[in-house]
């Protein structure tokens, strides 16, 4: 089945009561692999690429069977993490998997590169000990062999004041042998920082910013 790859911008203003933007372009590429290029303006724009087949570009070439088994290890890594099950996480995963979510360490410890499917206890144990409750709901899935990405909408209660955050995350998966290999994610850090403190933190920043690229 020829595939057809769709451009997606995720798209924040420094406004506080503007909302994530999500523009879809659909076209035909030659290409085989999962691209995938961040840029940066205002608070945050990210442009992703990635392939997706859809069942009138052509006849069934046998990708319906990797691809469901794909589906449902990205499916279930998803539910165990933010469950917080490192056991269902780990089983999700390949001895030698590698994570990175583009996230200061400082902040958020479990992020940042990890080696190793053990990172599920660490990661699962944090999300438990900071939120009281954790939910998602997966709002974009592409498929192509072994290969996956996910657009999700998070919703976390903190303990310490029962706040609500939400953010939007994109992951991209990679598969070997039915199991995770390789996981990138992406999401506005800057919001979230802004959430957990509860205050809008641009106009504090804006000043040094403008001090550190004078027009």
């Amino acid at each position: 089945m020829p595939a057809i790859w769709t451009s997606l911008t995720i798209l924040r203003f420094s406004q506080p009561s503007s909302r994530i933007g999500l523009a879809f372009e659909a076209r035909p590429r030659a290409r085989s692999v999962f691209n995938c290029r961040p840029i940066l303006i205002n608070s945050v724009v990210v442009h992703f690429s990635f392939p997706i087949h859809f069942p009138h570009c052509g006849p069934q070439t046998g990708h319906t069977m990797p691809d469901q088994a794909t589906r449902q290890c990205v499916i279930d890594f998803l539910d165990g993490y933010y469950d917080g099950d490192a056991s269902r996480v780990m089983a999700c995963c390949a001895e030698d998997f590698e994570s990175i979510v583009y996230a200061p360490v400082e902040l958020f410890p479990h992020l940042g590169h990890q080696r190793g499917r053990q990172w599920g206890v660490e990661a699962t144990r944090i999300l438990r000990a900071r939120y009281a409750s954790r939910r998602y709901e997966l709002t974009f899935m592409a498929v192509e062999g072994e290969k996956a990405s996910t657009m999700v909408r998070v919703s976390l209660k903190k303990r310490n004041d029962h706040r609500i955050m939400q953010l939007q995350v994109a992951d991209f998966f990679t598969l070997r042998d039915g199991l995770i290999l390789s996981h990138r994610a992406f999401f506005d850090s800057f919001d979230l920082v802004q959430q957990v403190l509860g205050r809008d933190l641009t106009e504090a920043f804006a000043a040094s910013v403008r001090h550190a690229m004078p027009a």
